[in-house]
């Protein structure tokens, strides 16, 4: 496996937060790989080696990751602090490339932050990039070796969330990170508009106890059980829907997160994925009923509607990008970048075309009665308020 190094000049005299971020590690390939842990890197400030925890990553304990803004379920979170006084001096990362959708460095410090991502690393040994366009992937070479290292539970800041939704129809609007939060919260991949092109998120209201999202699948890394032997262009790199909770409340649901291999899975004919949301005693109660693996969702039937079924988002439903592509209509950069949460409006249709997420949520009585919001079981989609 080729061999990486990012080199930062550290660009803050007080203490900072370096984070990596692995996503969607393969593992064994089967639908449990992810939990198999990365090889962490070599992290240096001046030959003095900075030691590594895990923020997030599977354990035993490991649900704590749906609490409030969070983690995704299927990736892994490695942190050190980059001590204070270290202006202009080099951090260096040094380490094997891993088989995983995605990998950045970000360093988080009271003026800002610094990133680079996996395919503008410095590869030793004359070794190709394995993220780079036409290079030889990841899955061209032998896996790295593992080891782990202790988990330390670290939580990310809050962003103050909006909640708008449309009480007649039931749709819940789509909003992407504005530039404040972009700024102070532990988010990444910030577009040069200075707003983040990582995350869309949405809060339901408190009467919607059944919620159905439609999501235009699009081109990722890892989408099948044969990922690309050469790296190719992608629309987003990895994608995936994530029913977040409110802290506070022991853990419940050991699954919170669907990615797009997963979406793939019940994707029809025009190239859509659903995903619902319920109360977690109902979601639980199918997956019991199904015998699905603890860190699995079961898979719901509604009608001509199929999809992974998750808990309460009583948080949020967080949707989250990794690289993605700038020239994609999509991408959560296409649509508009608000300064603050007081100006925040909803993505709409003009600005992400097919691939806007749509979400309805309704009570339980009118599910039960066939419809969600607009959407009723047996129909078409509802065409596209939001435009």
């Amino acid at each position: 496996m080729p061999q990486y190094q990012a080199v930062f000049t550290i660009a803050d005299n007080n203490s900072g937060t370096l984070v990596l971020r692995f996503y969607q590690a393969w593992g064994d390939g089967s639908r449990t790989g992810w939990q198999t842990p990365v090889t962490s890197p070599l992290v240096t400030v001046e030959n003095m080696n900075l030691p590594l925890s895990v923020a997030f990553a599977y354990s035993d304990d490991y649900s704590f990751g749906s609490n409030d803004l969070g983690y995704d379920q299927y990736a892994q979170y490695l942190v050190t602090q980059v001590p204070a006084g270290s202006l202009g001096k080099k951090l260096i990362i040094t380490g094997s490339f891993q088989q995983v959708a995605y990998l950045s460095a970000v360093i988080y410090a009271q003026n800002g932050q610094q990133e680079i991502l996996d395919k503008d690393m410095i590869t030793l040994n004359t070794e190709k990039n394995p993220y780079l366009e036409g290079n030889p992937s990841v899955f061209s070479y032998s896996p790295a070796s593992v080891k782990k290292i202790l988990l330390s539970g670290q939580k990310a800041n809050l962003p103050r969330l909006a909640i708008k939704t449309n009480a007649s129809t039931g749709q819940i609007n789509v909003y992407r990170l504005d530039q404040y939060d972009s700024a102070i919260d532990v988010a990444d991949d910030i577009a040069p508009d200075g707003c983040s092109r990582a995350y869309l998120y949405a809060e339901k209201d408190y009467h919607q106890a059944m919620i159905i999202l439609r999501i235009k699948v699009p081109t990722t890394f890892i989408d099948s059980d044969h990922p690309d032997q050469v790296f190719g262009h992608y629309q987003t790199r990895y994608l995936s829907v994530g029913s977040h909770r409110m802290s506070g409340v022991a853990p419940y649901l050991r699954y919170w997160t669907v990615n797009a291999r997963m979406l793939k899975d019940y994707m029809d004919e025009e190239g859509y994925a659903y995903v619902f949301f319920a109360p977690n005693s109902y979601a639980n109660a199918l997956a019991i009923q199904q015998q699905t693996p603890d860190t699995q969702p079961p898979v719901m039937t509604w009608g001509k509607y199929k999809g992974y079924l998750l808990g309460n988002p009583d948080y949020a439903i967080i949707i989250r990008y990794r690289d993605p592509d700038p020239a994609w209509q999509g991408s959560p950069q296409q649509a508009t970048c608000y300064a603050t949460p007081d100006a925040l409006q909803p993505v709409t249709k003009e600005e992400l075309g097919d691939y806007l997420p749509e979400i309805y949520g309704d009570t339980m009585e009118n599910f039960l009665n066939g419809h969600i919001g607009l959407v009723n079981n047996m129909m078409p989609w509802p065409s596209s308020l939001t435009a």
